[in-house]
């Protein structure tokens, strides 16, 4: 029943439904709490409740769907903690629960069953690829942890109340292609280990609490095509040859930076903005200059 405008709570009597083995009820009106006689559902491989308006918490008992590979909350307005008894299902290759409200820490040993392929929390996941829990509250620091999860290519965590640093292990993720933290708390600089990611493509830590010098090791990132540092506590000057990968096509930094862009940049780079006076942002695509605003990054 999904893609309808379907009205309405899920009914407890769901529960009764013991054979049943998949659920898709994405992209409807569905309101309401996820009743907690889902867990009665042992059978059940996949369950999707994406893009409705189900609110409360994720009951503790999905932590019975034990035969469960795949599992979509998000677009939802979910809240509470996320349930630390999805650690009881070891056979989980897709969870999905950006865009809702949750609050407090990842769970650390999530899915320790290591099939899982796109995620959105960390744990002993060596498979996993995609890292995906934006836009929901939550807080508490990114583990060290993270940087155990050598084959992920992209992490989605803007939009959160994260804070604390950047972890250096971070460094190890030598495949990612796109790490998106903005929109958080984080402070303290951007570990030098950076520049390890060498393929990455997208890079944005806009709209934190950063602050130090800019790595010079970002140099080393050939393939970089965004990279957004604006709205953090930076100092100091840009690394002058931070585009000489030729790929650079968004780039932005701090007003402090005005000095230093044009001369350095223009050349290589496709464009690249900084905030100009209130809600505006000054563009420069190849020495030409140009304003626009209001100021608003896009969500990557």
């Amino acid at each position: 029943m999904f893609t309808n405008n379907l009205t309405g709570t899920i009914p407890a009597s769901v529960g009764n439904l013991v054979n049943l083995q998949s659920i898709h009820l994405f992209e409807n009106e569905l309101s309401g709490p996820i009743p907690s006689t889902i867990g009665n559902l042992s059978k059940l491989t996949m369950l999707s409740l994406s893009s409705n308006k189900l609110t409360g918490s994720i009951p503790p008992t999905i932590g019975n769907l034990t035969k469960a590979k795949v599992l979509c909350f998000c677009g939802n307005e979910l809240s509470g903690k996320i349930p630390t008894e999805l650690n009881k299902l070891t056979t989980l290759e897709c969870l999905q629960l950006a865009d809702n409200n949750f609050v407090g820490h990842l769970p650390q040993n999530i899915c320790t069953g290591g099939n899982m392929k796109y995620f959105t929390a960390v744990g002993n996941l060596h498979s996993l690829v995609t890292f995906d829990m934006f836009t929901n509250n939550l807080t508490g620091s990114i583990p060290a942890s993270v940087g155990n999860l050598v084959n992920l290519q992209s992490i989605h965590l803007f939009e959160n109340q994260l804070s604390g640093p950047i972890p250096s292990t971070i460094g190890n993720l030598s495949k990612l292609t796109m790490l998106s933290l903005s929109s958080n708390k984080l402070t303290g600089s951007i570990p030098p280990t950076i520049g390890n990611l060498t393929k990455a493509k997208v890079i944005c830590f806009i709209g934190n609490e950063l602050s130090g010098r800019i790595p010079t090791e970002l140099n080393k990132l050939t393939t970089l095509e965004c990279l957004q540092l604006a709205d953090n506590n930076f100092v100091g000057q840009l690394p002058q040859n931070i585009c000489t990968g030729g790929n650079m096509k968004y780039f932005t930094a701090g007003l402090d930076f005005y000095a230093y862009c044009v001369p350095h940049f223009t050349t290589k780079c496709g464009c690249f903005t900084w905030p100009f006076g209130a809600g505006m942002v000054m563009r420069v695509p190849f020495g030409v200059c140009s304003c626009y605003g209001p100021h608003k990054e896009s969500r990557i």
